[in-house]
């Protein structure tokens, strides 16, 4: 599901530090929730518009990794506590908050069904 979204990220701001590479990017498409009745299970979608309002709105995602390969990175929505869309200068806080905050940070390559395939050759 988070390729769908990451096909449709336009990227804002990228760095890299120490290997590591941190990117604040911009979509119409959101998470949401979709709720069924009479089951315990969370599903999600992604979606443009809300029920309340037609019109699209730029929601922001944080992504990192250690290759500049969007698909590879992992991915955060930004959003408030109330899970509101936020506003492009306190993304930004946010972003410049995690680029000073990678400095103690290690993050580690994605594990993907290729990968995993790998590591069991290895281990037999």
């Amino acid at each position: 599901m988070d390729n769908i979204i990451k096909k449709d990220i336009k990227i804002i701001i990228q760095t890299e530090l120490s290997g590591k590479h941190l990117a604040l990017g911009r979509s119409v498409l959101y998470p949401k929730e979709i709720r069924s009745m009479g089951t315990t299970t969370r599903k999600w979608e992604y979606s443009t518009r809300s029920r309340r309002s037609n019109k699209r709105k730029v929601h922001y995602y944080l992504l990192w990794g250690t290759t500049t390969d969007i698909v590879d990175m992992g991915i955060t929505w930004l959003c408030t506590e109330s899970g509101k869309q936020m506003s492009q200068s306190n993304a930004h806080k946010i972003f410049f908050k995690a680029v000073e905050a990678s400095k103690y940070l290690s993050i580690s390559r994605k594990r993907t069904e290729t990968n995993l395939d790998i590591e069991k050759q290895n281990m037999i």
